[in-house]
């Protein structure tokens, strides 16, 4: 079955596109859109999710230039009808092969760090339990917006991380995989 984005979050989804590979240049190893805009159907206030794979670590300013960019792209859910609010979580490769775990993620952007972002409060890296969960995502239903395919981009977690990323993560999320042993 062949994925595609949703026409509805397309414009949006490509302007996120060109300002992570303008902020990000040659570090940048793939995009991928996963969540209920792949998985399931996108809900009036569901949120649009982005995995951003890059070589080297962010800069201060390649952060702080992501995240206050990103506020312009994004909206609280169910503020606009043109806009959907963004979720991008931005990773090192070398978190995911070889596998790391805990995983770190190198930043993440999202509608609930608005009145931090504004006031130029950004989270460092830092370990991420639900990383474990997102991986175990892109490799079920993803799509390669930019850069390398979810099989190359990104290896799978061991079992044993899922669950125990299961155990460990602060809000429950709901996945189809075959090692949630549920």
């Amino acid at each position: 079955m062949t994925l595609s984005i949703p026409p509805s979050i397309q414009c949006q989804t490509e302007a996120a596109c060109r300002l992570i590979t303008r902020v990000t240049g040659d570090t940048l190893r793939a995009i991928h859109l996963y969540g209920s805009a792949v998985a399931g159907g996108l809900k009036p206030n569901s949120d649009i999710d982005l995995l951003v794979t890059i070589c080297q670590p962010l800069t201060e300013a390649q952060r702080a230039t992501l995240m206050q960019e990103l506020l312009a792209l994004s909206s609280p859910p169910g503020a606009s009808a043109e806009k959907r609010a963004l979720e991008v979580t931005v990773v090192l490769y070398s978190q995911l092969v070889p596998w790391c775990f805990p995983p770190s993620r190198e930043m993440q952007f999202g509608e609930w760090l608005r009145e931090d972002i504004c006031q130029g409060i950004y989270e460092p890296a830092q370990q991420d339990w639900d990383m474990v969960l997102l991986i175990t995502q892109i490799l079920e239903t993803s799509i390669p917006l930019k850069g390398e395919t979810r099989g190359t981009a990104v290896h799978a977690s061991p079992c044993g991380a899922v669950a125990e990323g299961l155990a460990l993560s602060p809000r429950p999320l709901a996945i189809h995989g075959r090692c949630a042993g549920r």
